[in-house]
């Protein structure tokens, strides 16, 4: 091999780059602020990926609603239903006393506004019942608490169809504000904690709508009542009725897998 065909040794590359580096200024600082560029753009992305990741994990792949229908045993079935069963006659409950207010009002010899005091005493004290009957069903169970809960129904809603003045009923109705307030936490606490998790949210979904099939339901009894001057009564009557048929198909419902397992 000729002197002029050898190759340059990395001595000699060395310093011909060093040269080049020293005449090119301007070459050198466009490649380091793109290296710095490329750096800070790539720290912005990775910090971005672990904020997402710190708030948001994919989920996993959504199964069919007929499926998570479909696929659930008989005792959650039941569980599920006794809860729904309840939650319903809440409702209907809550709502005979604004769908009969002016017949209430005319029966106690009061204006329909002085009715509507039921109403709110009801609500103010739904909180109070929630507290109540949460600390029950966390010391001993979702079951008991809530069959208690349901009686109470049974009994308010007799009791207000047999009361002899507003005064009375208000206070009727205050207790039933306690009891309200137990029925839907314990109520959908049990209900969910018997069913797969992948069925949870479509269920908690149908829980809900209970309230509604409650404002339905008393409609529909409201409607077929012949309005006389008490008919207001049998609304309560048939509510109390339903809460003992809730009684009875409580009986077959088990307690909480979670719970036992926490205990």
């Amino acid at each position: 091999m000729s002197k002029s065909e050898e190759k340059p040794t990395d001595a000699q590359i060395e310093r011909v780059e060093s040269v080049h580096s020293r005449d090119s200024p301007a070459v050198n600082d466009d490649l380091s602020f793109k290296e710095f560029s490329d750096k800070e753009e790539h720290k912005k992305k990775n910090i971005f990926i672990r904020f997402k990741d710190s708030i948001y994990s994919k989920p996993e792949k959504r199964q069919n609603a007929w499926h998570l229908l479909t696929n659930l045993t008989n005792t959650q079935r039941i569980t599920f239903a006794a809860a729904f069963f309840g939650w319903t006659l809440d409702a209907f409950d809550f709502f005979s006393v604004s769908l009969s207010a002016t017949r209430i009002g005319k029966d106690f010899g009061v204006q329909p506004s002085d009715v509507t005091s039921a109403i709110t005493t009801t609500l103010m004290l739904r909180p109070i019942g929630a507290l109540i009957f949460g600390a029950l069903a966390d010391k001993y169970g979702r079951r008991w608490p809530l069959m208690i809960d349901i009686v109470l129904f049974s009994v308010i809603n007799m009791a207000s169809g047999f009361a002899p003045n507003l005064q009375t009923f208000i206070g009727l109705r205050a207790v039933f504000g306690i009891a309200m307030g137990g029925e839907w936490g314990l109520g959908a606490s049990l209900a969910l904690e018997a069913l797969p998790v992948e069925a949870r949210g479509l269920f908690s979904g149908i829980y809900q709508e209970g309230y509604a099939c409650g404002f339905l339901l008393a409609t529909l009894v409201n409607y077929a009542v012949v309005e006389t001057g008490s008919s207001w009564r049998i609304l309560f009557w048939v509510g109390a009725g339903f809460a003992i048929l809730a009684v009875i198909i409580r009986i077959w419902v088990p307690e909480s897998e979670t719970f036992e397992e926490q205990k």
